[in-house]
């Protein structure tokens, strides 16, 4: 379970840094990157669910 949860941490935070990196092309999504940046410690599955309905929209 320890495993899980780390590769789901590392998994969001690659997410987060990639949007962030993307603020400076699309800033429609300027506005949800601080929001999602702040469960980059301890993501949930539904924190994960919502960063992939991000990426989706991008």
């Amino acid at each position: 379970d320890m495993e899980i949860k780390n590769t789901n941490t590392i998994q969001y935070r690659s997410m987060v840094d990639k949007l962030i990196f993307l603020t400076n092309i699309r800033l429609d999504i300027a506005f949800v990157v601080p929001y999602v940046s702040k469960f980059m410690q301890t993501p949930q599955q539904t924190h994960l669910w919502a960063m992939k309905g991000i990426l989706q929209y991008i």
